[in-house]
């Protein structure tokens, strides 16, 4: 399985969107970042094609770490809520 940043630049928007709106708009970029990778990064490029397994290992990595991201964000978004009381 060959090292690609599909995802690198979506972590950074996901941490963002997560911390100033919530864990529902950080999901929902983790949802729209998946088809967007997939058209835009995966060869051939601009169109769909059938995925391989290093594409779906690759989606389910991304989910997982977005994931963790998005509650990681969440629970500081609570922690500042308590701290602000």
């Amino acid at each position: 399985m060959a090292f690609a940043l599909h995802f690198a630049t979506f972590f950074v928007a996901i941490i963002g969107v997560s911390l100033l709106a919530g864990a529902p708009a950080g999901s929902s970029v983790a949802a729209i970042a998946i088809p967007s990778v997939w058209w835009e990064f995966l060869p051939p490029q601009f169109e769909f094609s059938p995925l391989n397994g290093d594409d779906y290992h690759r989606f389910a990595i991304f989910l997982v770490c977005s994931g963790l991201a998005i509650s990681s964000c969440n629970l500081y978004r609570e922690a500042l809520a308590i701290l602000r009381r």
